[in-house]
């Protein structure tokens, strides 16, 4: 799992193999639902949908039949990503209504028979090794709900829980919002794989741009925002300003020929009485405002040009 996050895939596919070759001979034990899970990370990395979505299912079914329940929910959050990110909104949301079901499930469970419960948590601390294997267990799971697993930014829970506690803490912080500018339409003439891989560039890119103790978090779609730690906003205008150039000189050409992305960014310093809600409205603001002066540009550079043919054109 480490090397499928950290992107190196071909390490990962042989110590699956071998990891799969030392699993216990019974076929009803959590390590199998552990396996499916990593073959769903696995295939979602590649991009290889169908097998993603069977690994999901796989590891649904096998939690479900050692009735382990936190990697039961887990497969139905994954295969709900899986949805999402395969233009399936309807299959997603069934997914997450299945998931929404089980915690109710369990809650209504545990109200019902407290004794259960408790014996449960006693088998669970039966011994070192067992706390041991659910601290790292805990561990996947909050890696995997607090980092959006396309770009492996933070994803919005994390940069909200982030930037509240800095607003909180007072001091000098910027927030800077960013948008692919037409990314429907990289979507449409390239395809999603090509907008998929446009977003990791972008991330790519962000984190390149930004201080160690600065956060950069993907919030939707092709929407990202930066946490600027003791910048002033002029100081976040420049960080912007050497992003925005990072992004239009990088060679989208090795994405997909004829390619061209450009970002629009709004940046707004934190004022007394600030909320969250109320310097990402400004930032938001702030980068609407940027689309529209670089709308206005660009209309203005196809004015003049076409001013300029109609004067060559024009007789003596």
């Amino acid at each position: 799992m480490a090397q499928i996050w950290k992107g190196a895939t071909a390490y990962a596919q042989p110590e699956l193999q071998q990891t799969l070759a030392q699993l216990p001979e019974q076929e009803r034990h959590w390590l199998v639902a552990l396996a499916g899970w990593v073959q769903a990370e696995l295939a979602w990395a590649r991009r290889l949908w169908p097998q993603a979505r069977r690994a999901a299912a796989q590891t649904v079914t096998a939690a479900d039949a050692v009735q382990h329940e936190p990697l039961a929910q887990l497969g139905e959050l994954i295969a709900s990503q899986i949805e999402e990110q395969q233009g399936q909104p309807q299959r997603a949301l069934q997914r997450m209504r299945a998931l929404r079901e089980r915690e109710a499930r369990v809650r209504i469970a545990s109200l019902a028979s407290r004794e259960a419960t408790v014996q449960w948590q006693l088998d669970a601390r039966r011994s070192e090794r067992d706390r041991a294997q659910l601290a790292d267990e805990a561990l996947r799971l909050e890696k995997l709900s607090m980092e959006d697993p396309l770009t492996e930014l933070a994803n919005r829970r994390s940069f909200e829980d982030h930037a509240r506690a800095q607003l909180a803490g007072g001091g000098v912080v910027s927030l800077a919002l960013i948008d692919v500018d037409h990314f429907k339409q990289v979507n449409d003439r390239h395809s999603h794989l090509v907008g998929d891989q446009v977003l990791s560039q972008i991330a790519r890119l962000m984190r390149q741009h930004v201080r160690e103790h600065d956060v950069a978090a993907r919030l939707a779609g092709d929407e990202f925002v930066l946490l600027l730690r003791g910048a002033t906003e002029e100081i976040a205008q420049q960080a912007c300003l050497r992003l925005d150039e990072a992004v239009r000189k990088h060679d989208w050409s090795t994405v997909s020929e004829g390619l061209q992305v450009s970002i629009s960014i709004g940046a707004a310093q934190r004022q007394e009485g600030d909320t969250l809600e109320t310097l990402m409205a400004r930032s938001d603001a702030a980068m609407y405002a940027a689309k529209r002066e670089r709308k206005s540009a660009a209309m203005a550079g196809t004015w003049l040009t076409d001013e300029s043919e109609g004067e060559g054109d024009s007789p003596d």
